[in-house]
């Protein structure tokens, strides 16, 4: 000011001037500082003389000015337009700098000191937010700049000033504020004068940022949209009643679903409206093409301004009954696939417009990716609540599975208990076939006995060269082992036999020192089953001859299965035991979106019974290299009524449900082991293929089916027509029986 009076070149300039300081000259504050705020609110209009060269009048409603005490909230001065944002803040609204760390701030001011003291020109801009309130509620983001030519600083008498080496060092080291607090202690420097604020709109840039950083941290397991994503919302798009809504879309049922646990958040009532109004008319037609948001954004800024035909809709009145008056829905698109619909309305009209669009087109990559994270990390949340709950599942029931997946999985995230609910299929066509190795029991049996007497002579052998009384106690209850192995070999002879060698005869054998059976004894325990100690030879033979079978007849029939879940989708089942036998059920209930035909049924049986005899090849091929031969038999049952099956939850699997439906597994059990009716003879039989029916119509299906094998040499022409044995609750059964053709 006194500059101004003393060289200024415009006359009325110094006068101005003049007259100022001449109004001042007796207030010492002016001269010597300001320690009191109250002096500011008594001399408001005196400080506002004083500051008019550096807050023109002309600019007073532009900029967002005003003087400040250094790094403090005394803010004075105010323009015409700061006073009004502030006045619409409120009274109570308190202007303090938006999430600024401590430790930046301090060494932001040392900066200063560095700036002004050491005059030294240094970079370090600490981006300085006020976040301000409109009247309507908006939260508008102001960024800050300080201009500080008004202050001068200088040391406390008693402060060590840092030397310029010092100072380097610190610049060097700007995240250490350990380091700056000992070269520039709190308290150490005075700070003396103001600075100008400028403030400067930023809010769409950084209501942008921070929406975008908002969405790329989302963390599925502890995901939350609030309010702070509508208050976000409204600052971008400075829409002060603003609402929005994001609704994915189920690619399998072709809908959107709500998410529950948002539902008093989001909004998605225009997209109901649209999805409502899409039912009562052709999206396609080019009069209502506007509306189609499955395949382009729909801007409407004025409600009242539709065709009446869908003002007279019942889904118009969703918009009405919500108080939408304007809104904009987009398709989010990811790989030509619809994702979810995002979806922003408004109690105003004209408030949503083009010019809007371009301003949500900045966020769409944002939301879209966040989506994307959320559909492939839902997916392996499902996938971990399947895994865990169910088991490994099939893909034909797989989807069922994945509905209580999604309702455990959205009440989660609402913090919300849930229990799992029972997964049944109903009305289902249930096929059954095996294919068993023949008289497996027996077979055990005999090699159990073949190893038995074999470690029976072996030991006879080894216990004929010691000269000691104990071991003719042994030979004794060898020979009553062996007795009882080649006459009566009992349930519990094994389990005898076993404890008579692990608690008698081979701890004597370990302990006794007689080198005359040195070689015997050593030959002799290299042949024992160390779990069991008890020969393992002939039953090794078998149970590798079994696994082998196994392996190459379950192999041909989950191939086989890939093909027959082209027919229509269903589920399956095998279980490798002696042999390999098969479930399969089908019917509507497994896939409800597709039409189910009793046609699908009859395909499966064919497929059924050429499986079937390309499995009985199969072991034929395989036969002749098996450790021990053996035989199997073939046999299917063509079941006429319907049944139910459930998922048992503690053995993870699939079963018959209810008392009515497990008459279908008595059956299955008692007709392997039938006989023909009033023979002794077996209805299974080695190379012939055995079919139970129990209706005229599925012999007659059957008999179709066998046509085309006899045809092409499968099958023999001969096909015999039995009558299976009475049995516990079961009377009439009959059974198509039919040799096949296998090369030698």
């Amino acid at each position: 000011m006194e500059d101004i009076r003393d060289h200024d070149d415009v006359d009325f300039r110094r006068d101005y001037a003049g007259s100022v300081l001449k109004k001042i000259e007796n207030i010492p504050e002016f001269q010597n500082g300001i320690y009191d705020f109250g002096f500011i609110e008594i001399h408001q209009e005196l400080i506002r003389q004083v500051l008019a060269d550096l807050f023109p009048v002309a600019l007073t409603h532009n900029e967002i000015k005003a003087a400040n005490f250094p790094f403090t909230n005394g803010t004075f001065n105010y323009t015409k337009r700061f006073r009004t944002i502030l006045d619409d803040a409120g009274f109570d609204f308190e202007m303090k700098y938006r999430a600024v760390e401590e430790d930046d701030f301090y060494i932001f001011k040392c900066s200063i000191i560095i700036l002004k003291f050491y005059k030294k020109e240094i970079q370090y801009n600490l981006p300085l937010y006020y976040d301000i309130p409109t009247a309507d509620g908006i939260i508008k983001h102001y960024k800050t700049t300080i201009n500080g030519d008004f202050i001068d600083v200088y040391p406390k008498l008693e402060t060590t000033i840092p030397t310029n080496e010092e100072v380097d060092f610190l610049l060097e080291n700007l995240e250490d504020i350990k380091l700056w607090k000992q070269f520039f202690p709190p308290e150490s420097w005075v700070m003396k004068g103001f600075t100008i604020i400028t403030l400067i709109d930023t809010t769409a840039e950084v209501s942008l940022q921070d929406l975008k950083s908002k969405l790329l941290k989302f963390d599925i397991e502890n995901f939350t949209i609030d309010d702070d994503f509508t208050t976000l919302f409204r600052s971008y798009f400075n829409i002060p009643d603003l609402f929005f809504g994001i609704i994915p879309f189920n690619k399998k049922d072709r809908k959107f679903k709500r998410i529950e646990m948002f539902q008093n958040v989001l909004s998605n009532h225009a997209v109901e409206f649209l999805v409502e109004i899409s039912q009562v008319i052709n999206l396609d037609d080019a009069r209502y093409q506007h509306l189609n948001f499955h395949k382009h954004p729909v801007i409407i800024s004025d409600i009242e301004k539709l065709d009446e035909e869908i003002k007279n809709s019942v889904a118009f009145q969703i918009l009405k009954a919500n108080k939408i008056r304007s809104f904009i829905v987009l398709p989010l698109i990811f790989n030509t696939r619809l994702m979810a619909a995002l979806e922003f309305n408004s109690n105003f009209k004209n408030a949503f417009s083009q010019l809007k669009l371009k301003k949500i087109e900045f966020i769409i990559p944002s939301i879209l990716y966040t989506i994307q994270r959320f559909h492939f990390e839902r997916i392996n949340q499902l996938e971990a609540i399947i895994q865990r709950e169910y088991t490994v599942i099939q893909k034909s029931v797989y989807w069922k599975f994945q509905q209580q997946a999604e309702e455990f999985f959205s009440a989660k995230m609402a913090n919300k208990n849930y229990n799992f609910q029972e997964i049944t299929f109903e009305n289902l066509v249930p096929l059954y076939g095996q294919t068993d190795i023949q008289s497996s029991s027996q077979l055990r049996s005999s090699c159990l006995s073949l190893d038995l007497n074999t470690q029976i002579i072996s030991l006879r052998e080894i216990i004929s060269k010691i000269s000691d009384k104990l071991v003719s106690k042994f030979y004794i209850e060898l020979k009553d082992f062996e007795e009882e192995i080649c006459c009566n070999l009992k349930a519990d002879t094994e389990q005898r036999f076993q404890g008579f060698l692990k608690h008698k005869i081979h701890p004597f054998l370990r302990e006794c020192d007689f080198p005359e059976i040195n070689n015997f004894r050593t030959n002799y325990f290299s042949k024992i089953f160390l779990e069991n100690e008890i020969f393992y030879d002939e039953r090794k033979k078998l149970d590798d001859s079994i696994a082998t079978t196994n392996c190459e007849l379950a192999t041909l029939l989950d191939a086989e299965q890939i093909k027959a879940q082209e027919i229509f989708p269903h589920y399956f089942e095998r279980f490798k035991t002696d042999g390999v036998e098969h479930n399969l059920y089908i019917g509507s209930s497994i896939n409800p979106s597709l039409h189910f035909d009793s046609k699908y049924v009859s395909a499966l049986r064919e497929w059924q019974l050429k499986t079937v005899c390309s499995m009985e090849q199969k072991f034929h091929k395989i036969q002749k290299d098996l450790p021990i031969p053996l035989e199997v038999t073939s046999l299917i049952m063509a079941y006429n009524n319907e049944i139910s099956i459930r998922f048992r939850m503690d053995e993870k699997r699939f079963d018959v449900d209810g008392a009515y439906n497990s008459r279908y597994e008595i059956i299955k059990k008692r007709i392997e082991k039938a006989n023909i009716k009033g023979t002794k003879n077996r209805l299974v039989t080695p190379r012939k293929i055995t079919i139970v029916y129990f209706s005229e119509a599925s012999k007659n299906e059957f008999l179709q089916f066998l046509k085309p094998l006899q045809k092409t040499g499968i099958l023999e022409q001969k096909i015999e027509d039995l009558q299976v044995e009475d049995l516990q609750g079961i009377i009439g059964l009959r059974a198509l029986r039919i040799s096949l053709i296998l090369s030698i």
